[in-house]
This record gives structure tokens, sequence and C-alpha cells, in this order.
């Protein structure tokens, strides 16, 4: 078993008692070591404790499925139908995705969060769920058709939320209080689809800038997606109950999604099943502005390490596996070692950004201290070299592996979980980028409201997304190459890059891609 020491070791040297920090479990055979460090209140100077409470986020979501099997067995609602049969408001693509299909993220269906960056919002704006519902009933299309890949989506679960209380007559904070909380005795976890609940013991969440700590702003109403505030005493209690499973519903979320083609995703019912290092996990993470949070179970080793933080740049999903891999290798001294950094030489590799201008994926690499750092519409995610040739992402996501057996040429390959294959090209080998006055234009969706406008603004180009929320972000564009441009903020709580695509000779639509936005077509006119 781990001590305190060890888990100390493992955290960022910026974590000190001064400022925001974590509160860290691991529960081993029965046996249960905690750690505490940091602020809950930098203000005021009360320290994190195990019963401090955290927003815990996307940990929600396997809560919500948990709900949602308990109601149809119930027999209130059926998740294997179309959405549609529930929610007319619905349109075409959405319509006919299951709940079954949402809850496993593989319905195609656009992420509210990100559409609503689009219209000028963000996680601090104001947005009720009602406007949330109104965003996604006004979306004709999916990023992909109903059960064939996987892509995250919030929009999913606030879905999800919407059927089940409407199929029950009751909020989803009683149904979970119902069918979990009083069943596996948390007596701590609250539901709080707001930020204004007066809650004892919670935590102030925070972001760490260059500047130094500064307030996260959060208005934006919660669902099923994250809308769970909870404590490190009942996370605890909650994966006890997980290993005891009394009524199957946890093996029953556990069950990976088959896709059309027949491949098995890494997903279940808003649960991951990941295989890491040689074992069989089950969890999932948590990312809220000023938030961080990981549950990661290791049935065959009895084992769960439980993270909660309220700082927003803490890598709590590294951490957890940090944890499993010090245990392995203090267990067995022929315990294989999940590599940090890569063995490869990445000298070869052109470095920066790699687009496929027909699907709109974009990656950025770059190499820090000999690692190379691979970047998805801004989001890092750590590779674990395979062999000279392949990586595997170190936990999942909508990609599984790289290949690299021609990024001397500029190109790189990435499978998908659905087993699909994309290729990049270095923007290098890219036809070259114009002048940044050719670029300005505007770009409108008429079905959401989306109106993109690129203006002149002395030597450079300034971004307005107009629509229906106020804007509150500062955006930069990149050219990537001729027909292709990043759009990206460097400010605000919750930070997105989106690439636009330009039309063809002739043609008037454009297509912008985002993480969990993808082709989705715009009008496009240039500026006179």
């Amino acid at each position: 078993m781990l001590s305190q020491k060890d888990i100390k070791s493992l955290l960022p040297e910026y974590l000190n008692d001064q400022t925001p920090g974590c509160a860290i479990a691991i529960l081993a055979d029965g046996q249960l070591t905690t750690y505490v460090q940091g602020l809950a209140s930098v203000e005021h100077k009360v320290a994190i404790h195990p019963d401090t409470a955290f927003r815990i986020a996307s940990v929600t979501k396997q809560f919500l499925a948990i709900v949602a099997l308990a109601e149809q067995d119930a027999g209130r609602v059926d998740l294997d139908i179309p959405m549609g049969s529930y929610l007319k408001q619905l349109s075409r693509g959405p319509a006919a995705a299951t709940m079954r299909q949402a809850l496993q993220n593989c319905s195609g269906i656009r992420d509210h969060l990100e559409l609503e960056v689009l219209l000028g919002g963000s996680v601090a704006s104001p947005i009720r769920r009602s406007q949330s519902l109104d965003i996604i009933g006004r979306c004709h299309e999916t990023n992909f058709e109903p059960g064939t890949s996987f892509l995250y989506s919030n929009a999913n679960f606030l879905l999800v939320t919407e059927i089940l209380e409407r199929q029950s007559g009751q909020s989803l904070g009683d149904l979970m209080q119902h069918h979990i909380f009083d069943p596996a005795g948390l007596t701590a976890t609250r539901y709080e689809p707001l930020h204004s609940d007066i809650i004892p013991h919670r935590a102030t969440g925070y972001l760490k800038r260059p500047e130094g700590y500064q307030l996260a702003a959060l208005q934006t109403e919660l669902t099923g997606d994250g809308a769970l505030v909870s404590t490190l005493t009942d996370m605890i209690r909650w994966a006890e109950y997980c290993d005891r499973d009394p009524d199957g519903r946890i093996s029953r979320i556990s069950e990976r999604c088959i896709f059309a083609n027949g491949r098995h995703s890494d997903y279940g019912l808003g649960y991951y099943i990941r295989d890491y290092n040689g074992l069989a996990t089950l969890g999932h993470n948590g990312t809220w502005p000023g938030f961080r949070s990981e549950i990661l179970r290791v049935p065959e080793r009895s084992l769960s390490v439980i993270g909660l933080a309220n700082i927003n740049m803490i890598d709590l999903s590294g951490l957890t596996r940090d944890i499993v891999d010090l245990m392995a290798a203090r267990q067995s001294e022929n315990a294989p070692a999940w590599k940090r950094k890569q063995a490869q030489t990445f000298a070869a590799i052109t470095k920066g950004a790699y687009l496929n201008s027909e699907t709109g994926d974009f990656f950025h690499l770059a190499e820090s201290d000999g690692t190379l750092a691979f970047g998805i519409y801004g989001g890092e995610l750590e590779l674990v070299t395979d062999t000279p040739s392949t990586s595997q992402f170190r936990y999942s996501h909508e990609y599984r592996s790289v290949d690299w057996s021609q990024a001397e040429h500029g190109i790189i390959t990435l499978t998908k979980m659905n087993g699909e294959t994309i290729t990049a090209r270095s923007a290098e080998s890219l036809e070259p980028a114009r002048d940044l006055p050719d670029y300005c234009g505007n770009f409108y969706h008429d079905e959401i409201g989306i109106k993109i406008q690129l203006v002149p603004d002395a030597n450079d180009l300034r971004v307005k997304f107009d629509g229906a929320f106020a804007p509150h972000l500062t955006w930069r564009v990149h050219p990537i190459s001729c027909d292709a441009i990043l759009v990206y903020s460097d400010d605000g709580d919750w930070r997105c890059q989106f690439v636009l695509i330009y039309p063809k000779t002739g043609k008037t639509k454009g297509q912008l891609h985002g993480p969990r936005v993808r082709g989705l077509e715009l009008r496009y006119s240039a500026s006179v």
C-alpha cells in the first residue's frame, strides 16, 4: 500500500498548503489511504479535508446512466427507441438516436456547450437548460450517423436527463436520491444544476494563470452531464458500493458499446472501460473550470483510486494512473512499466500543425524535453510508444493510436475508436496560407443562429461570434493552409479551438470543425 509521502511525491510542485489543492484516496483490498492538501478557500484560508465538497463534473454521467437503467427496469423509459419519440423538438439526425446511444457517446449529437461558444457564450454565461435544449433542437444534422462512431458530447446527457424527468414526473436529483444516494449511503452528494446553492463545506474552484490564481466563473446550468457535488468520503463509499454492485447495474453500465461495424468502444453507459498497462479499468474523469475529478477502478486488483481537486491545472487522470503504476511496481519487480517518456526519437517528425482538410481533423505536435506533446484541437494527450513507428494514447479518446511510419514525410495516421483511420498532413506540406486580409468574410449557420465574422484589425484579423449570447472571449486567427484557418481563444474558462475550412472555388459553403462539433456546414460570403 502506498503512504501519504508516496502520494505527495506524485503531485505537481506548484501545489502546497497555501494554494488550491486536492483530496486523494486509494482503496486496495479493503485498506484505505487518504491524502489531502491545499485550501478549499484561498481567500479564507480554509483547508481541504475528506468532507470538502467538490463539483465532480462528468463523473456525474455514470450516476445518470444508472438512473436510466433503473427507470427502464421500472418500465417508464425504453433506452432503445429513438429519442425523437420522447422529445418532439428534436429534428432529423438527433431525433433518430436512442437514449442508449446517447449514454454511450455514439449518437453523433453535437455538444451544446461548444455550440454555445460559437453563439458568443461561455460557461461564465447564464445559459439556462431551456436555452441549451433549444440549441440542440435546432441542429438538423449529427457529427456522424448514430451508432457508427464515438465522440464525446454533453448534449447526450442533457437529453437523457430531460427524458427521464418528463417520463417519471420527478427531478433528476430526486431520482438519484432514490435509486443511488440512499442505497449507497451517500450523505453529502448533491445534484446542483445551478451554481448558486449554498452547500456545506463546498470548495471554491480556481484557475492557475501566469499572474496567479483566480476564481473560476461558472453560470451555465448543468444537468446529468455534470451537476453533482460530492466529497472524498462519499466517493470512497461509492467505490465500495460499485465493488459490491448489489443490483448488477454497475456491470450493465460497464458493457462496451458495439459500433455498427461490429467493433467495440472503450465506453459503456456514462463509463469508460479501458485497458491500461495490461489491466482492465473502469471509471470516468470530470473537468469543469476550477475543478477536476477522477474515479479509476481496477477490479482484478480490488483497487480504486479517487481524486478530487479545486484547481484547473492538475492532471488527475495521469495522477490516478501514476498511483496504479507505482503500486504495480511495488507489488512485483516484473510489473510492466507504462512509459511516460517515449523511447522513440522524434527528431525526424515535422513539428507544428497537421490537418485532414476533408474531415477537419486537426492536431498539433511539439517536442519538449524529449517528449512529444500531442494536441487535438488544443487539448493535450499523453502518448506511449509501442514500437518505433506507433504510439497509443495513455488513456482513451476518440482516437486510439498514431502511426508515425510516414512522419518524416509530414504524414501521420490515427486510428479511431471504431477502427477507422484518419490521415493528416503537416501544414508545411499543404498549399501555403494566403495573406490575412484574404481570409476576411462571414460564415453563417441559419438554423442554429451562428454568425462568425472575420474582419481586418491593423495587421491582424478580428474574430467575432455574433449569436444569441454576448461574446466574452478574445479570439485569434492562425492560418493553417490556403483554405483553412485555426480560430482559438487564449482566455476565458472554457478554451476551444476550431478549424474553419473555406469553400472551394465556385462553392458557397464552408465547414467548421471543433473538439465536439464536426462538419458543421456554414454559408460563406467574402467581405467586400
